[in-house]
């Protein structure tokens, strides 16, 4: 893109320029008015582009315009002239995955279906990406969570989609398998968000399992090819990581522990050492190795700069919260508030939210994730407050408010109560649902909501189910009395580490969760007497929240207790 640009400062009628960094800005997932522009300044001046390119300039310009049908067609003309032609292939992958209409389908469970056929798509990336295995250097830091997006390779990736109407229709789809085939049947938001109808099909498990394995074989070529690469070490350690193929075993290729490790010692790159190391401290924390992780956090976060880039500070606030260093993952969260999006409970992104509401809005996540004391959340819950009703207008600031707050009210519930955000009908927040329920007496609709819940992981590996909705879950089945069911339900999740998702250690809320499920899971098997469960997760705790902050200090002085008593016994 650097060299493209000054070459269009030199000679601002240079089409081929233009057209070859518009193709760099498509290929980083730029905005799409900048090669849209870009394009149109190529084909401004067709006469000084050649044949070929002449017919990727006009491939390109429909895709910039929306024009995905027209522009799939294109991009077929030119994999059938030129079958090994990369620029050719991941644009027919574009024109299919940047194609979000939905229209009726009488035929389809949801009497809704996608324009476009992602199995398309998937078939050009893979068949792009094997022609050209040095484009895996484009599919690194933010790009590779766009490769697993591309390839549906975590079962929390949906797809979008709208129909255009006089009041525009939301759509999700979890991918699934129809005879061996990938498929996305879209639901309306609302029904996706809230689990209803068949919007989660039980074959989404083994699309994921599908998608991932294809995904895998791509990068094992990238290896192949480059074997000294860190950027295709890095991208093998987060497939085989969603795989839970995480120790290392008779093949470095099978092991996402030994690729991150090869992948920090082959960088040199300030923004890679710090994705691999963080990695790397998840997988530890994954393999119970849990003086590991947080002697690997500690060492990361005293290495950090004071004020670090938005991106990283999102990472190392995850680091932070694994430690429980409270103040330091309020800090870096504030700082990662230019990238972060508040979205609604049920899937809508504020993307014009105010830089001060977020900036509160992430302190107060950070300490809601950690069960800071409820007097520090009164405060940080009604800076919030004061920042919506100064920042934003009437119209947006209910749908603000609870954008930013749903999440953080769910986790203090059992030490805050209900609070002014919580609803009988939440769209889609299920944990704010029950809440409600549980504080109204409506003990029905709260089991009808568990039985739900328990119905969705027969379905699926333990790891796939967000730490925060098990912490909650366990809190109302103690409520309920059902102390069993809360221990085998924090077990399923705790006794599956390796399962849990990549995104871990960047939502705050998933790791603090998990530490403070350890912590309800050591203070349960001590009221039972079980010293060993006690001892097993006291200990884990303790390690990891040796160097926590005071408020968390009552916390891990009681899994001290617990772990030392054990030991005694």
């Amino acid at each position: 893109e650097r060299a493209f640009g000054t070459a269009l400062e030199s000679d601002p009628g240079y089409a081929q320029a233009s057209l070859w960094l518009a193709h760099a800005q498509m290929w980083n997932d730029d905005p799409v008015a900048d090669w849209r522009t870009n394009t149109a300044r190529a084909l401004a001046n067709p006469e000084r582009l050649g044949a070929a390119d002449l017919a990727q300039a006009r491939a390109l310009g429909l895709l910039a315009e929306g024009r995905f049908p027209q522009a799939c067609v294109a991009y077929q003309q030119l994999v059938a002239r030129e079958p090994n032609d990369f620029v050719a292939w991941f644009g027919l992958g574009e024109c299919q995955r940047r194609d979000k209409r939905v229209e009726p389908d009488a035929a389809s469970p949801s009497k809704w279906r996608f324009r476009a056929s992602y199995r398309g798509a998937a078939t050009a990336y893979r068949r792009a990406l094997e022609l050209l295995p040095s484009a895996h250097r484009a599919f690194t830091g933010i790009a590779i969570q766009r490769l697993m997006d591309l390839f549906f390779a975590e079962t929390s990736i949906y797809r979008s989609g709208y129909a255009p109407a006089s009041d525009t229709l939301f759509f999700g789809a979890f991918p699934s398998l129809e005879h061996d085939t990938l498929a996305f049947v879209p639901w309306p938001i609302a029904d996706f968000f809230n689990a209803r109808g068949g919007s989660r099909p039980a074959t989404t498990e083994a699309a994921v399992a599908h998608n991932r394995e294809e995904l895998r074989k791509t990068i094992v070529t990238w290896i192949d090819a480059f074997p000294a690469s860190a950027d295709a070490h890095e991208a093998l350690a987060l497939v085989l990581e969603t795989t839970g193929e995480i120790e290392p075993g008779p093949s470095t290729k099978r092991s996402a522990l030994a690729a991150v490790q090869r992948a920090r010692g082959l960088t040199r790159d300030p923004g890679q050492q710090l994705r691999a190391a963080v990695a790397e401290a998840r997988l530890l924390f994954k393999l119970e190795r849990f003086a590991e992780a947080a002697a690997l956090a500690d060492s990361v976060l005293a290495a950090a700069p004071a004020e670090p880039a938005p991106l990283d500070a999102r990472r190392l606030a995850g680091l932070a919260v694994l430690t429980g260093r409270v103040y330091d993952a309020a800090r870096l969260l504030r700082l990662s508030a230019p990238i972060d999006t508040p979205i609604t409970w049920d899937g809508r992104e504020v993307s014009d939210a105010p830089m001060p509401v977020k900036q509160a809005g992430l302190a107060l996540l950070a300490y809601a994730s950690l069960g800071a004391p409820p007097e520090s959340l009164r405060a940080l819950k009604a800076r919030v407050d004061q920042r919506v009703s100064s920042w934003a207008g009437p119209v947006s600031r209910e749908r603000l408010r609870q954008a930013v707050l749903h999440v953080p009210m769910g986790l203090v519930f059992e030490s805050m109560g209900l609070s002014d955000v919580h609803r009988a009908d939440a769209s889609g927040d299920y944990v704010i649902e029950m809440q409600w329920n549980m504080v109204h007496g409506d003990t029905a609709a709260v089991r009808a909501e568990l039985a739900r819940q328990a119905g969705f992981r027969m379905r699926s590996r333990a790891g796939d189910i967000a730490m925060d909705g098990t912490y909650s879950e366990a809190h109302v089945l103690l409520q309920l009395r059902d102390t069993a069911a809360a221990n085998a339900l924090l077990d399923l999740s705790l006794q599956a580490l390796p399962t849990l998702g990549t995104y871990l250690l960047d939502r705050p809320e998933q790791v603090g969760c998990a530490v403070r499920s350890m912590a309800l899971r050591a203070d349960l098997a001590a009221r039972a007497g079980d010293a060993a469960t006690a001892a097993r997760w006291a200990g884990a705790v303790t390690m990891l929240w040796t160097k926590a902050d005071p408020p968390l200090e009552p916390l891990v002085q009681r899994m001290r207790a617990l772990a030392g008593s054990a030991r005694q016994d």
